[in-house]
C-alpha cells in the first residue's frame, strides 16, 4: 500500500513538473498566445493592486507583498515561456511585435529588467516597510513594463 501510495506521489510530482512546461512543448501557437495574455492580465491584475496601496486608494503591504510576488513569478519566464517564437501579430489576438525575436537580446534586456524591479519591490514589500521604498520599487516596476510595451507591444485601437 505504502508503494502504491508513493508512485502516486511520483506521478503527481511529475503531472506538476509538466504542467508548468507544458504550454511551450505541445501548445498550438494560438494556445501559446492565449497563455501569455493570461499570464500577462494577472500581471496587470497583480500591479493595479500594488498602485492602489501607493496612490493610498486601498490595500494593505500584504496585497503589495502577493502581487510583487505574482508579478516576479510572471517576468522569470517571459523569456523562456511566454514568447516563444511564431507567436507574433497575426497568430489570433497576439499583440507582440514581430521586432521581439528579431531584437531577442535588447527584448530579455527588459525582461530582465523587470524581473529585478519586482524583485526589488518583493524585497521592500513587507510589514513595517518604508512608505518611499515601496513606492520607489512600484514606479520602476510600471517603467519596466513601460518599456518593454513601447517598444515590442502592438498597440490595438
Amino acid at each position: 500500500m505504502f508503494r502504491h501510495t508513493g508512485r502516486k506521489l511520483v506521478l503527481g510530482g511529475l503531472v506538476v513538473i509538466g504542467l508548468g512546461v507544458g504550454v511551450g512543448l505541445a501548445a498550438t501557437p494560438e494556445e501559446q498566445v492565449g497563455y501569455r495574455q493570461d499570464q500577462m492580465k494577472s500581471m496587470g491584475k497583480a500591479i493595479k493592486k500594488v498602485f492602489s496601496f501607493v496612490k493610498n486608494e486601498g490595500g494593505t503591504i500584504a496585497d503589495v507583498a502577493a502581487g510583487a510576488k505574482i508579478i516576479y513569478g510572471v517576468s522569470e519566464t517571459i523569456e523562456t515561456k511566454l514568447f516563444p517564437a511564431g507567436t507574433a501579430v497575426g497568430v489570433d489576438d497576439s499583440a507582440a511585435k514581430p521586432e521581439i525575436w528579431k531584437e531577442w537580446d535588447h527584448f530579455k534586456e527588459l525582461a530582465g529588467g523587470l524581473e529585478k524591479a519586482s524583485e526589488k519591490l518583493m524585497t521592500v514589500a513587507v510589514d513595517g516597510a518604508d512608505p518611499d521604498a515601496v513606492k520607489a520599487a512600484a514606479v520602476a516596476v510600471g517603467k519596466a513594463c513601460g518599456a518593454c510595451h513601447e517598444t515590442y507591444k502592438m498597440k490595438k485601437d
